[in-house]
């Protein structure tokens, strides 16, 4: 995980930051990113045709613009042909779908279902902050970043890779 990070965050954030965002948004961005990516190795979208790096970097795109979109901010979003330059590793697709389940079981249920009710359900923040008896908005994207962080440490604290997660 370490590696995607490296390989795959500066390369969200320029983008985000090159488009009008700051490294809040990046790393929000990079967080849905992997959330997508994740839900897309379990559905067996990913098919393998690019690296993850390079699909990760697609999907921040994807949401990146949405996200412009519905706040009804107008860029144009700069695709660096150099930055693509770096995106040429191929991964397997076969991937150890238990073990992703169980890093992400490795959560609380409060971030557990935080990251679910965000990411898989797609509720807005107004009902999360209800759902979860928070005061305000930014109290809810502050709980959410609070859980992603924890989740990345949970994988850092097993020793896991990327690598751990391909069969």
């Amino acid at each position: 995980m370490d590696e995607l990070y490296k390989a795959s965050f500066p390369l969200i954030k320029g983008l985000v930051t090159k488009n009008g965002g700051n490294n809040e948004d990046a790393l929000d961005v990079f967080h849905e990113s992997l959330v997508v990516l994740y839900q897309n190795i379990i559905s067996r979208k990913f098919n393998n045709e690019s690296s993850v790096t390079t699909y990760l970097y697609a999907i921040g795109r994807n949401v990146w613009y949405k996200k412009l979109s519905k706040e009804k901010r107008v860029y144009t979003i700069d695709f660096d042909s150099n930055e693509h330059a770096q995106l040429d590793e191929q991964i397997p697709v076969e991937y150890d779908h238990d073990k992703l389940k169980s890093v992400l079981n490795g959560l609380n249920v409060g971030c557990r279902e935080l990251l679910k009710a965000f990411y898989f359900d797609k509720k807005p923040l107004r009902i999360l902050k209800l759902e979860f008896g928070l005061g305000s908005e930014q109290a809810i994207k502050n709980k959410k970043l609070r859980c992603m962080k924890t989740l990345m440490e949970h994988v850092k604290n097993l020793n896991l890779t990327i690598e751990d997660f391909i069969k």
